[in-house]
């Protein structure tokens, strides 16, 4: 059973797989499920072989550069609410 799928293509992707398509005499769409295929069909590496995967945990102490953040508190939130409140407030008065 076959599914449908529909794409945007860049306007040159669209025009190098239409002339390829020409070329093999063959349908964009045939140019497209081979490409697809021969994708899948790839061997790709694992993650664990990833040579990107030894550089986590590398640097410790990177990430923690910057200062402690405070936990945002009922206390904090209600303050902000106020500074937007009264903003709002004054925006309207301003409106009329």
């Amino acid at each position: 059973m076959e599914k449908v799928v529909q794409t945007t293509l860049p306007a040159d992707t669209y025009t190098r797989l239409s002339e390829r398509a020409k070329k093999e005499g063959k349908s964009l769409k045939a140019v497209v499920q081979d490409a697809i295929e021969a994708f899948l069909a790839q061997d790709l590496p694992a993650w664990e072989d990833d040579p990107i995967q030894g550089l986590i945990g590398s640097a410790p102490g990177l990430m923690q550069a910057g200062p402690p953040r405070k936990p945002w508190t009922r206390d904090v939130i209600g303050k902000h609410r106020r500074k937007m409140d009264s903003w709002s407030a004054r925006k309207k008065k301003g409106d009329g």
